[in-house]
Parts: C-alpha cells; structure tokens; sequence
C-alpha cells in the first residue's frame, strides 16, 4: 500500500493518463482556434502587443 501522499499521487496520474489516452482516440480537430491574443486571431479588439 503505498505511504503518505504516495496513493493520491498515483490515483492522480492514473486520472491523467486516462484523460490523455481518451482526448488522443478522439484525435485532434482539423484546424485549433486561435488564442484570443495571437495575431493570428480574427477576434476586433483583441490586443496583440499583450
């Protein structure tokens, strides 16, 4: 069994690794948006100079 803070750690990286496995079988979307602020956004009045 493990000691301390050892079993919440581990419970926590099983949940991640779950997580990441499922966001990876559902693949990735042809085309991100842009963050708000990037000078790629469409966004009016997003600041690029941030």
């Amino acid at each position: 069994s493990p000691s301390g803070d050892n079993a919440f750690k581990i419970g926590l990286a099983r949940r991640i690794v779950i997580r990441a496995l499922i966001s990876a079988l559902s693949g990735t979307p042809e085309r991100l948006p842009a963050l708000p602020a990037s000078p790629f956004s469409n966004i009016p009045g997003a600041r690029h100079d941030a």
